[in-house]
C-alpha cells in the first residue's frame, strides 16, 4: 500500500513537473557555467536534498578541481511537512541522511540552521537568523560565488529563501563598503521550477550516477516520493529544451544527456533586482 501511494504521490508530481516546466525555453546566449575564479562556493538549500536536485553535478566538477563546497541547509521538517521527523538518538535522521550524502560527494562543510518548514514567513526571529548566518559563513569562508534556489520556484519555501538570501546578499556587501569584495557571483539553481537559464552545465554520466545515488541516501525522502524520477523528469525536460536551441542553431548537441540550469544575478544591479523579485513573490 505505501509503495502504491509513493507511485501515486511521484506520477503527481511529475505531471506538476511537466506543466511547470513547458514552453520554458533556455537563452539562446546561454553559456556553460565556468570554473575560473572560483575558489569558495556556498550553496544555500532550503531542505536538505535540495542541493542534490538543483546542482550536485556541478558540485562534484568543483570538487574534483579543488574548489571548496560549502552548505547551508535551513529548515527541518515539522508536522506540516509531507514526510514527518523521524530521529534516531536523539537526531533528526534527515540531517543524518545529509551527512551521508557529504561524505559521498566529498564537500567541506554543511550546516543546519533547524527553521521549521514554512515558519519564517513573517517571522523576523528566523529572518534575522538566516540572514546573519549566511553573511557569517560568506565572510568566515571568504566566498565568492553563491548558489541559493529560484525565485520562480513553486515551492514557497524556495521562493521565500531565494529572496531573503539575495537580500542577506546585498547587506553584506553593502558592510562590505572599506574592504575588499571576493563575491563575484550568485547563481539560482532549478527544483520546482526553471530559471531564465544564461548558464549550464553537462553532467558526465558517471556524475548524473552519483546524483542519483546521492538523493537515495535521502531514504526518509525517498520512502515518500521516488525523487530520482523527479531528478530524471527535469532533466528529461531541459535537455530537450536545450537541444531544441542548439538544433536551430545548427550547433552540435552531442554529450548532453545529463544537465543542470542557472540563471547568474547581476550583482552590479542587486537592489533593483531584489525589489523585482519580492514584487512577484
Amino acid at each position: 500500500m505505501e509503495n502504491k501511494i509513493k507511485s501515486i504521490r511521484t506520477q503527481i508530481l511529475i505531471k506538476v513537473l511537466c506543466n511547470i516546466y513547458r514552453d520554458r525555453l533556455i537563452s539562446e546566449q546561454a553559456e556553460c557555467i565556468p570554473l575560473t575564479r572560483k575558489k569558495n562556493i556556498l550553496v544555500i538549500a532550503p531542505h536538505a536534498d535540495d542541493e542534490i536536485i538543483g546542482c550536485a553535478g556541478f558540485i562534484q566538477e568543483c570538487i574534483k578541481n579543488n574548489i571548496h563546497i560549502y552548505v547551508l541547509c535551513v529548515t527541518v521538517e515539522d508536522e506540516r511537512s509531507v514526510v514527518q521527523p523521524t530521529y534516531e538518538s536523539g537526531e533528526n535522521i534527515r540531517i543524518l541522511e545529509c551527512n551521508e550524502v557529504k561524505k559521498f560527494l566529498g564537500y567541506n562543510f554543511v550546516e543546519y540552521l533547524r527553521i521549521p518548514e514554512r515558519s519564517y514567513f513573517n517571522n523576523q526571529k528566523y529572518i534575522d537568523k538566516l540572514k546573519c548566518k549566511i553573511c557569517e559563513l560568506m565572510s568566515s569562508f571568504d566566498i565568492d560565488t553563491v548558489f541559493i534556489p529560484n525565485y520562480y520556484d513553486k515551492n514557497p519555501d524556495h521562493r521565500y529563501i531565494c529572496s531573503i538570501s539575495i537580500e542577506a546578499i546585498k547587506d553584506h556587501l553593502s558592510n562590505m563598503k572599506s574592504y575588499p569584495k571576493s563575491l563575484k557571483s550568485i547563481f539560482l539553481y532549478e527544483v520546482w521550477g526553471p530559471t531564465n537559464a544564461t548558464h549550464y552545465y553537462a553532467l558526465s554520466n558517471n556524475q548524473y550516477q552519483n546524483k542519483l545515488i546521492s538523493m537515495g541516501l535521502y531514504k526518509t525522502q525517498m520512502n515518500a516520493v521516488n525523487y530520482c524520477q523527479i531528478i530524471e523528469t527535469i532533466n528529461r525536460l531541459r535537455v530537450a529544451d536545450f537541444k531544441a536551441i542548439k538544433n536551430k542553431k545548427k550547433l552540435a548537441s552531442n554529450h548532453f544527456d545529463y544537465m543542470e540550469f542557472f540563471e547568474k544575478v547581476d550583482l552590479v544591479n542587486l537592489n533593483e533586482y531584489l525589489i523585482s523579485i519580492q514584487k512577484e513573490l
